[in-house]
């Protein structure tokens, strides 16, 4: 070792560009003094200086692209020590986009630091980064007027310097130092020079060299950047390696979490929306990161359908129950089943059989019908008995007394919740004996009961042919817009629709009863019930209340709510006695913007007449902190249910 490589590897040199992210007093580990440091990019020795005169450097500084304002320095480094000279050329970027020049650059050397510091946009977020950040380029300026400033030419320049110092030249040691970098983060491959990569670029470096800027920024500050960008280049300097497997695990985290939950689109998404070029396919070189520093390798055919756990005692998940899936070439989160069953000998089973997984400990059951098993829930655990396809629509009771029934989607608690998945039937009172009656309009069977003197239909109208009825054309639905809500609970109807208008006063004109036009009503009114059956007036709303033991006064509250509502659902005001066998049920209703309400806890039913406060009466059974029922004026764009009672 000459005299003068011995005092450049031990002596601390001031006149490095100090950066935020590279400490202000840099060592540098190399001078290049000696003669036998070899060949340059252009075969010639270190030592075989190239001035540079009057020359223009162009280029892009990249963290994501520095935007306007930014600064750009280029200072000449003595052609042996590679130390600042002092002299030094400056630019700015003036666009959004990161580009730069610098013009009239005249060097001793070929040797020259590029840095640039400022605002950027950051690829995470997609917005404007809120502090700013320094990066740095060493670079040959002999054969190129293009040097690119980024992440990776940042990270290789204290390695860089130390491989010179230990008799590398300066084409190899960044060479050498790029691979190292890239296989820190788990990449392999021969790519450009960094100082060529662009991030708007097809190609896997430029991938590459976008999924490292990703990786490291992740939701840091850029104070907080910075600093883990000076952690990097110490750690790497002497040996090549990045060491600290804590960060590592901490990034592979935030890359699963992201990944797993389709957030690399949304990255994609921001980098793109800023029209700046192509954007590389760094996706495959996030996913690799976090794969193998969770020890999952690479998922293709010859693994497929494997179940993995975290094996990096770091990770977040180490430990946890979580498993990964090898799936259609990516791993991702497997589900309970996947990981309980995995390599489990209990493939298939016996119809409603229970079966315990061996990661979760949650508890399965057999659904013959699927071909799979299934969560078995509190329900199917609480009756001991599984709810399966095949034993669809049975029934059970648990110890309270409490009624179940079986639906596709499990049991439902027939007692205690309302559901529109089970039938309007099961509702029914089973201590009454129905009659029932067919509409010939389309040939729907409805039950029928009894009460007083009267005969009620005691399920809810569900006829909808506007072809027929012109004035159901828009003003009917079924709650919430479902086609198979209308199988339970019927349908909810405008005023004028119920009252079937347009027939009865209007002639076919089309013209609306509710739009200020003063009706004259019959005592009796059809409107949308079928024949033999109309749509009842106030006076038969009362008698039907005091039929069932409430003291009615319009507006007032009744205790006749109790008696004939349905015995079961009614999720919030709680299910009422049902004596008669009315059986009403919570179908809610409907306002004049479209939206629905009260489905489950309330129901509203239109009578034919109208109140003196501007609406059609109807029969309200409404809770919110008591239990009532009454005739009130209601809206008659309101899609309220229909009973038909029997002429």
């Amino acid at each position: 070792m000459s005299l003068m490589n011995f005092w450049c590897e031990t002596i601390p040199l001031r006149g490095v560009v100090a950066t935020a992210a590279i400490s202000g007093l840099l060592f540098l580990v190399a001078c290049g003094g000696d003669s036998s440091s070899g060949p340059s990019d252009d075969g010639a020795s270190d030592s075989d200086l190239v001035a540079v005169k009057d020359k223009s450097i162009s280029g892009v500084s990249q963290k994501g692209p520095f935007v306007t304002g930014a600064a750009i320095k280029l200072y000449e480094l003595d052609g042996e020590t590679y130390a600042q000279t002092g002299k030094n050329f400056t630019g700015k970027i003036t666009t959004d986009d990161g580009k730069f020049s610098v013009s009239n650059v005249t060097l001793a050397s070929q040797y020259a630091l590029l840095e640039a510091n400022g605002y950027f946009r950051n690829e995470i977020t997609g917005g404007k980064s809120k502090g700013t950040v320094t990066l740095n380029a060493l670079t040959d300026l002999s054969d190129r007027k293009r040097v690119n400033i980024n992440l990776l030419t940042h990270l290789e320049y204290e390695r860089t310097l130390y491989l010179v110092g230990k008799g590398e030249n300066v084409s190899s040691a960044k060479k050498q130092a790029e691979a190292e970098i890239l296989n820190a983060f788990g990449i392999n491959g021969e790519f450009a020079s960094s100082e060529d990569l662009d991030i708007f670029s097809k190609g896997d470096g430029n991938a590459a060299l976008l999924a490292i800027s990703v990786l490291m920024l992740r939701d840091l500050s850029e104070a907080d950047l910075t600093e883990l960008l000076t952690k990097f280049a110490t750690d790497i300097e002497k040996d090549g390696s990045w060491d600290d497997e804590a960060t590592k695990a901490k990034i592979a985290d935030w890359a699963a979490e992201k990944d797993l939950a389709g957030e690399l689109a949304t990255i994609r998404s921001n980098i793109e929306k800023w029209n700046l070029g192509t954007v590389p396919e760094f996706e495959k070189y996030v996913r690799n990161f976090w794969y193998t520093n969770y020890g999952l390798g690479e998922c293709g055919t010859g693994n497929m359908a494997e179940v993995l756990a975290s094996k990096n005692e770091r990770s977040a998940t180490y430990g946890s129950l979580t498993r990964y899936i090898c799936k259609d070439g990516a791993w991702v989160e497997a589900t309970d089943v996947e990981k309980d069953f995995y390599k489990s000998d209990k493939a298939k089973g016996d119809d409603g059989e229970f079966w315990t997984g061996v990661v979760t400990g949650k508890k399965y059951k057999y659904d013959e019908k699927l071909g799979e098993w299934k969560y078995a829930d509190d329900a199917d655990t609480t009756l001991n008995i599984a709810c399966t396809i095949k034993h669809e629509g049975a029934t059970d009771k648990d110890e309270q007394d409490n009624q179940y029934y079986c639906t596709a989607d499990g049991w439902i608690s027939v007692t205690l919740d309302w559901s529109w998945d089970v039938p309007k039937e099961a509702r029914l009172n089973p201590e009454i004996a129905y009659d029932s009656m067919t509409d010939s309009r389309d040939g729907q069977i409805y039950k029928t009961v009894k009460i007083g003197d009267q005969i009620w239909m005691a399920e809810n109208l569900n006829y909808a042919d506007s072809v027929k009825t012109p004035s159901l054309m828009g003003k009917n639905w079924c709650y919430a817009n479902k086609a198979e809500n209308c199988a339970v609970t019927g349908r909810l109807y405008t005023w004028a629709a119920a009252i079937d208008s347009v027939a009865l006063y209007d002639g076919g004109n089309g013209v609306d009863c509710g739009s200020g036009k003063t009706c004259t009503l019959p005592t009796t009114v059809q409107g949308i019930c079928p024949s033999g059956w109309h749509l009842p007036m106030q006076t038969e709303c009362i008698s039907l209340y005091t039929t069932a033991g409430g003291q009615q006064i319009v507006g007032g509250g009744s205790t006749a709510f109790k008696i004939l509502k349905s015995q079961t659902g009614w999720y919030e005001s709680g299910y009422g006695t049902d004596v008669f066998g009315f059986s009403a049920l919570p179908a809610g209703y409907r306002n004049n913007d479209g939206d629905f309400y009260y489905g489950g806890s309330s129901a509203f039913f239109w009578c034919a007449s109208e109140s003196g406060r501007g609406g059609a009466d109807f029969m309200d059974w409404f809770f919110l902190t008591f239990e009532g029922a009454g005739l009130y004026g209601g809206n008659k764009g309101y899609g309220f249910s229909v009973r038909c009672l029997k002429d």
